[in-house]
């Protein structure tokens, strides 16, 4: 189960850091890196391969009240592999993007339904609405990738290279439109 969770987190971390372009700053919320998987981590390791590919300038990290996950985990995490953050507080992210700080929003997922709709933490809803108002772009890869593995389990088996290949073509349709314009209903 941990190799597949780490082919799982690598695969995701791979496609979503070819969504973010040179210089990107990101906001994440709560906690998506190896401490939440056992692997790479899901937002997290898109991060973490987004930095080693040069596709990231610095990451904003919510605190994730109540129980400030991003604060305590992410920042801690996103330290130790030498990623420049700015720890943030939940109510001033929607003032980042009025400002034109934020240029991608990556949040993970704590459960993902077969039909695609996603429960997180507290917050989550509030941010992607604000960057989907203010900036126009919400990438919720755990969505986009997480519906293969909905879809491979259904049919009863491992993920086909197929229905990757089919979800990788979706998430980079998504990417290759205007910046700004990819939304998270075009990644299902």
């Amino acid at each position: 189960m941990a190799a597949g969770q780490r082919e799982a987190d690598r695969r995701m971390a791979e496609l979503g850091a070819a969504l973010l372009e040179p210089g990107d700053r990101v906001l994440t919320h709560c906690n998506t890196g190896p401490l939440a998987t056992g692997g790479l981590g899901t937002a997290g390791g898109v991060l973490a391969a987004a930095w080693d590919a040069g596709h990231l300038s610095q990451v904003w990290v919510g605190e994730t009240r109540p129980l400030l996950q991003g604060a305590r985990l992410t920042a801690w995490e996103l330290g130790r592999a030498g990623i420049p953050f700015r720890l943030v507080t939940d109510a001033s992210v929607g003032a980042l993007m009025t400002r034109a700080l934020v240029d991608r929003v990556v949040v993970g997922a704590d459960r993902i339904a077969r039909n695609g709709d996603v429960a997180n933490k507290i917050g989550t809803y509030t941010i992607a609405v604000l960057a989907a108002r203010v900036r126009g772009s919400v990438h919720d890869l755990e969505t986009a990738l997480g519906r293969l593995y909905i879809e491979a389990a259904a049919r009863g088996g491992a993920a086909t290279g197929a229905l990757a290949a089919q979800v990788a073509s979706e998430i980079n349709r998504a990417a290759r439109q205007p910046r700004g314009r990819a939304r998270v209903e075009e990644l299902l």
